[in-house]
């Protein structure tokens, strides 16, 4: 049986995959959004005492390759993509994609289009 990691630690995990995957696309300004707000507050603040120390030291280094990279702290409910993603790599190994979205996503995604236009 794998071992069992804390939510803190999967986020930061997650941002480091996130962080890794933008930066082998050559993307140079990133803007990361994350429900932990914890997360937020310590990767802006730039030291972290924390288990996931050594995985926000990595991200600390990818974050170098980019011209302008921001965290900022978003609700659950206004990412339910994301929210799915997560749900779903319980089951199902987490893939790639640049083009099209998996289909189980898509209509999440307009709908997360469509808050941001009302903003």
């Amino acid at each position: 049986m794998g071992k069992t990691i804390d939510a803190y630690t999967a986020e930061a995990m997650a941002m480091k995959k996130g962080l890794q995957l933008a930066d082998s696309l050559g993307i140079h300004k990133l803007l990361v959004h994350t429900d932990c707000a914890e997360l937020v507050k310590e990767i802006n603040q730039g030291a972290v005492n924390s288990v996931a120390a050594p995985i926000f030291n990595d991200c600390f280094e990818i974050c170098n390759n980019f011209g302008h990279v921001s965290f900022e702290h978003c609700a659950r409910d206004s990412n339910r993509v994301a929210h799915e993603l997560a749900r779903r790599a319980r089951v199902d190994p987490p893939g790639v994609w640049t083009d099209n979205p998996p289909s189980f996503i898509r209509s999440l995604i307009l709908d997360d289009l469509s808050l941001l236009e009302m903003k």
